[in-house]
C-alpha cells in the first residue's frame, strides 16, 4: 500500500549526495588547504573545550559520505523485504546530511 507512494525516492538520494558535495564545497572555501586552529567544539557552561587544526572539519562531510553509503546499501537490502522501512532510510539519510551541514554552518559563524 505505501510502496506505490514511495517507490521512486531516488530524488531523496540524489539531494542528500548534493547535500554533501555542499558541506564538501563549504570546508574547501571556508578552509581550503589552510592549516589553522579553530574552536571546533562548544559547551555552554565552560565555552569552547575543543581547539583543533581547521582540516578536522573535513572529516564532517567525509562522514556524510560514509553514512550516504552506508544508508544506501540498507536500502537495497531492505527494499525487497520491507516495504516501510527501506523509504524511511532515505529520508533519514538526508536528515542527517542537513544535520551535518547545519554543524558545519554552525561552526563556521562561530568562528
Amino acid at each position: 500500500m505505501f510502496y506505490g507512494i514511495f517507490k521512486k525516492i531516488w530524488f531523496l538520494w540524489v539531494l542528500g549526495f548534493v547535500v554533501n558535495i555542499v558541506a564538501f564545497l563549504l570546508v574547501f572555501n571556508k578552509i581550503g588547504r589552510n592549516d589553522y586552529t579553530l574552536a571546533l567544539h562548544y559547551n555552554t557552561i565552560t565555552g569552547i573545550d575543543w581547539y583543533g587544526s581547521a582540516r578536522f572539519l573535513y572529516q564532517i562531510p567525509l562522514t556524510g559520505l560514509f553514512l550516504n553509503l552506508v544508508n544506501w546499501i540498507l536500502f537495497k537490502i531492505l527494499r525487497p523485504t520491507k516495504l516501510f522501512y527501506a523509504p524511511l532510510v532515505g529520508g533519514v539519510n538526508l536528515v542527517v546530511q542537513f544535520i551535518l551541514l547545519l554543524y558545519l554552518i554552525l561552526v563556521f559563524i562561530a568562528n
